[in-house]
């Protein structure tokens, strides 16, 4: 999808959370094909993850490069909608 689209693409991906951990354990390992913006796995990597945590990010091309992908996160794990429960 982000190979067909000049904007910035929203994913919407429903998981158990070790799932999730396992996704960003291979986005933050694989620099060659992903650069990642607002990231930072020590934070994410986050054992247990509670129960409706919500991560969002973007995922685009890079200008000039074939192959590379951006992904801008805007949270990892959020669980802020919880508060008022």
């Amino acid at each position: 999808m982000a190979d067909e689209s000049n904007k910035p693409l929203n994913i919407l991906v429903v998981s158990h959370g070790a799932w999730i951990l396992t996704f960003l354990d291979y986005l933050a390992a694989n620099t060659d094909k992903f650069e990642l913006e607002n990231y930072v796995h020590e934070d994410a990597d986050i054992r247990p993850i509670r129960n409706t945590g919500r991560s969002k990010f973007h995922v685009g091309k890079l200008e000039g490069q074939d192959m590379k992908r951006s992904i801008k996160f805007d949270c990892v794990h959020n669980t802020k909608h919880l508060e008022d429960m």
